[in-house]
């Protein structure tokens, strides 16, 4: 299955590499080929599922992948492991730079990091899950109710 990895609610205007990771915003990846040009759709429908809370700026969104793999590989438990420990990291160093009484807030939502396997031709819709004091709560927001 193909999956893409990507910082929904973040935006970055040029690629960064942070070791053996890399991020780039999805328009970026797309028009240098690291994105197959027949992903572009359904990759775009995964995004837009992101968006019904929060504008989201899809061109801007960053997308990850780790050096050994493409932006939709199919990962394995041990690299998605790998790769919310890299957000965790990412988290602190970010949050740890931020500016105090300015007038942008930012707290670790913004860097929620979403890995989401999907088809081409049945791409779109997201189920979101959030954490809560009785267990979790969990949201379909299929495709087209958005």
């Amino acid at each position: 299955m193909t999956m893409v990895c990507f910082f929904p609610w973040a935006k970055i205007s040029e690629p960064l590499v942070f070791g053996s990771f890399h991020l780039a915003p999805f328009s970026h990846a797309l028009t240098g080929g690291e994105i197959p040009a027949e992903l572009k759709d359904p990759i775009g429908a995964v995004l837009e599922a992101y968006g019904f809370r929060r504008d989201v700026d899809r061109r801007s969104v960053p997308v990850l992948r780790h050096e050994r793999t493409t932006f939709t590989a199919d990962l394995s438990d041990d690299e998605v492991a790998e790769y919310f420990e890299f957000r965790t990291r990412l988290t602190f160093a970010t949050l740890a730079a931020r500016q105090f009484f300015g007038h942008r807030y930012c707290n670790s939502d913004n860097l929620r990091l979403v890995i989401q396997g999907f088809t081409p031709e049945r791409a779109g819709g997201a189920l979101i899950t959030t954490r809560r004091r009785d267990g979790a709560q969990r949201i379909i927001a299929p495709r087209g109710s958005l």
